[in-house]
């Protein structure tokens, strides 16, 4: 009888040490998760921006261009939809890019509305 008792609070503590070592190895910090997840959230909304601003012109035609700016006192250029800093912009790929826009304009309204989603998930707007 003895024996049996010794056997199971043997048991029983192996058990413990077990659960406490696999909680010590798997730990899991959930704010280095969310601090992941808003990394490649951000990362997934300066990739699906068009890097363009969309305008009506008085006639009803589309009007695109560029949102790239470059701030007095700095040499790289800044997206103002989406922050993405580009060290070098070549204008004749910009100027290609968005005449691009302009002839495919489905395609530009749906990486837009692709791009207003992300900005929601995000909480930005």
């Amino acid at each position: 009888m003895n024996f049996i008792i010794n056997e199971i609070l043997l048991g029983i503590i192996a058990v413990a040490m077990t659960i406490i070592a696999i909680k010590i190895t798997f730990s899991f910090n959930i704010n280095e998760y969310l601090k992941r997840k808003d990394e490649r959230l951000h990362l997934k909304i300066k990739n699906n921006c068009t890097h363009v601003n969309i305008g009506w012109l008085e006639n009803g035609d589309i009007a695109v261009q560029s949102c790239f700016y470059s701030p007095s006192g700095i040499s790289s250029y800044t997206c103002q939809k989406c922050g993405m800093q580009v060290d070098y912009l070549n204008e004749d790929d910009e100027k290609r890019r968005v005449k691009y826009f302009l002839n495919n304009p489905k395609i530009l309204f749906k990486k837009e509305k692709k791009f207003k989603k992300l900005i929601k998930k995000a909480g930005i707007v």
